[in-house]
């Protein structure tokens, strides 16, 4: 029986496909495939394969703007950063579709993957919480400067979004605060006035530091929420459309859980729970030898093919 093949335009003006696309991944556009017709813009291609969102920045900005339900027909990898990891390479993340977590096919799970991950070093696991109690409270907002993010109101990137956390934490806990700004963000004056006008410091630490002296942090699209949480450390969203968000299913949302003489036992995820979000993160994280080999597109086809006509196209004037 024929193998009906998908047509998949591969970007590779991208910046970071020119970092970080390998000969391998060359050879393999090159070649015959079995599942792919690799084609241009003009063939109307079923899907489109990148490492960058400038995509949807000219052709759906309602995908960075909002949470609205469209699935584009955009297959798209960012970075997914556990370099604390010495010697390993950061994992992509795959957004396939759409940046919500809500509105994205659910994708089967890969048997035994969340283990390899492990055992390979990609991710560190923690099988116990690390509940410091007398520990400081963490707000660790996306880059809210220039990301895409940024155009999104309802996502704790914006200073808005931040000044109304840092409120709800103050009202709830007697902890103290302390602000990681994402790697990419400036502190410009206005900041700097939020921090001051509810004196709150600025978090430095490493990942293993920060494991140790956070009670808990407040996350939501960045990766440091899921970093976090497979490490033992307690994990609060309280945006609006946190169903979202990677961190949807893992988010503590009571705002009396941030005094900590209110948490209980029942409070605490149990190590199977995050087992659990770890195999979720592993049918959505992908290494760069995994995407160049071509291990990722013959994962992703029969997915792909089954759901062809769910996806909307984007191919008008793509560059």
């Amino acid at each position: 029986m024929e193998i009906e093949k998908i047509n998949l335009k591969v970007i590779m003006s991208a910046f970071r496909m020119k970092m970080d696309i390998s000969k391998d991944f060359h050879d393999l556009l090159n070649k015959e495939n079995k599942y792919y017709n690799f084609v241009s813009i003009r063939d109307d291609p079923d899907f489109i394969f990148s490492h960058e969102f400038k995509i949807w920045t000219k052709l759906c900005t309602k995908i960075l703007t909002s949470n609205e339900d469209i699935l584009t027909n955009a297959i798209i990898f960012d970075r997914f950063k556990f370099d604390h990891i010495e010697g390993r390479q950061s994992l992509r993340r795959l957004y396939l579709g759409t940046l919500s977590q809500k509105n994205t096919l659910k994708l089967p799970k890969i048997e035994g993957r969340a283990q390899k991950l492990i055992d390979e070093k990609y991710i560190l696991f923690s099988k116990k919480f690390k509940i410091k109690k007398d520990g400081v409270i963490v707000v660790a907002p996306n880059r809210h400067q220039w990301g895409w993010y940024f155009k999104n109101k309802g996502t704790l990137s914006n200073l808005e979004q931040i000044e109304r956390t840092i409120k709800i934490i103050k009202e709830n806990s007697p902890l103290d605060i302390e602000l990681r700004i994402h790697p990419k963000t400036n502190i410009d004056s206005k900041l700097k006035n939020i921090m001051e006008k509810y004196n709150v410091k600025l978090n430095n630490d490493t990942i293993d530091e920060l494991v140790e002296r956070a009670y808990c942090v407040i996350g939501d699209r960045s990766t440091i929420g899921p970093h976090l949480y497979l490490r033992g450390c307690l994990l609060f969203n309280f945006q609006e459309d946190y169903e979202h968000t990677i961190v949807s299913t893992i988010c503590l949302r009571d705002y009396k859980l941030l005094d900590p003489k209110n948490l209980k036992d029942e409070d605490i995820p149990s190590e199977e729970t995050r087992f659990e979000y770890l195999e979720l993160i592993a049918t959505l994280s992908f290494s760069n030898e995994e995407i160049n080999n071509g291990y990722f597109l013959e994962y992703i086809y029969p997915i792909l093919l089954e759901n062809k006509e769910k996806f909307h196209k984007l191919y008008n004037k793509i560059h």
